[in-house]
């Protein structure tokens, strides 16, 4: 794997852990349940906002996707990666306006459960899309192309502010 992938793919592992735990959470709300505080939600819909599309998504989007052009990847296949990320985009929205109206109790938990498994299926399927057909076919780059790459994820787009550990292994989700 390139070194310019390892940063991103380290992010996607990140991105499905904390969506598998809510998942889980979600399943058993459906089955058993057990309570999901709003602030879990809250939570799911921060850490997509700023992490995965305002964080990750700049990153593939602006660094290396065009390097995926220049290395021979064809636009289509780039192309479906940006529509897919705007996708993600409309869903995370649509969550947060649902959330809103929970909040007012104007819609069901159900309603916003439903939004929310609708992302987790989606960007989970998306990651696997990257990972297994687009990025498997990026091939070794110099390690000159590599700096490069890792550099403009550091310049167009600084680590997320979100916690991830308030989710993931300290007993959140």
């Amino acid at each position: 794997m390139s070194k310019a992938l390892r940063p991103l793919m380290r992010e996607h592992e990140v991105i499905t852990q904390v969506l598998r735990d809510f998942e889980g959470r979600i399943e058993r709300f459906w089955k058993e349940g057990e309570e999901i505080p709003l602030k879990h939600i809250e939570y799911v819909l921060r850490f997509s906002e700023e992490y995965v599309i305002k964080s990750h998504f700049v990153k593939e989007e602006h660094c290396l996707l065009p390097a995926l052009v220049k290395g021979g990847v064809g636009r289509d296949s780039i192309n479906v990666v940006v529509k897919e990320h705007k996708s993600v985009e409309r869903i995370v929205r649509r969550m947060k306006s649902l959330v809103r109206l929970y909040s007012d109790r104007k819609v069901s938990l159900d309603e916003v459960l439903d939004t929310c498994m609708e992302l987790i299926e989606f960007l989970l399927q998306h990651i696997y899309k990257e990972d297994t057909l687009i990025f498997s076919h990026y091939g070794d780059v110099s390690e000159e192309e590599a700096e490069e790459i890792l550099r403009c994820y550091d310049s167009v787009a600084p680590s997320s502010n979100v916690d991830v550990r308030e989710m993931v292994g300290g007993g959140g989700v």
